[in-house]
């Protein structure tokens, strides 16, 4: 049986508008040193750091995980949101970013979702 290793599933870069203060070469560089096999960046709100991101692990040799940190609203609680972590640890699972397609939605209520990623919007949601 091999060692358990580590890997950062939550890495905000210097993208991440927010809170980011890594940078990714950096980041990329640290993990390839201490051996990870691979490393997610998930900014938050928007995947801006992707390429240079996915462009810099494939050179050092780790796997590219690509995520987002996001703010999930409900219609009934607009002013309590919570955060998600979404984590695409394959290309097939990335493949709609890149063409700015919708992925579905899974629906837990029958009341409409709001599409807002940022607490505070004032968009409608879409029916």
């Amino acid at each position: 049986m091999s060692a358990p290793t580590f890997v950062h599933l939550r890495l905000h870069g210097e993208f991440s508008v927010a809170d980011g203060t890594v940078r990714i070469d950096d980041a990329v560089r640290a993990a390839a040193d201490d051996r990870m096999p691979a490393l997610a960046l998930t900014d938050l709100a928007n995947l801006f750091g992707l390429v240079k991101f996915y462009t810099a692990a494939r050179n050092a040799g780790v796997k590219p995980i690509a995520g987002c940190d996001v703010w999930i609203t409900h219609a009934s609680e607009r002013d309590a949101p919570f955060r998600a972590l979404l984590l695409a640890p394959t290309a097939r699972a990335t493949s709609g970013c890149a063409t700015g397609s919708r992925a579905p939605t899974a629906r837990t209520s029958t009341a409409a979702a709001p599409r807002s990623t940022r607490p505070g919007s004032t968009r409608a949601p879409r029916g």
